[in-house]
């Protein structure tokens, strides 16, 4: 499976951590983040890793209904 890399460029990245032994969960992210796409019908399919942002939900999404 290939996965596309949409990169950004050198200046929009944050700037390393100095002591990453103290990075901490839920802290600090990334720059980027991975996307996969799924349907009934294709099942998993276009991965990605793209610029780090919010993520977009339908209303209806079942985890929400809990």
């Amino acid at each position: 499976m290939d996965i596309e890399i949409k990169r950004i460029p050198d200046e929009q990245l944050k700037q390393k951590p100095r002591d990453e032994s103290a990075l901490g969960f839920g802290h600090i992210f990334t720059d980027y983040m991975f996307e996969m796409k799924y349907d009934k019908d294709n099942g998993w399919h276009d991965p990605v890793i793209r610029k780090y942002s919010p993520l977009s939900f339908d209303p209806s999404t079942i985890v929400f209904h809990y």
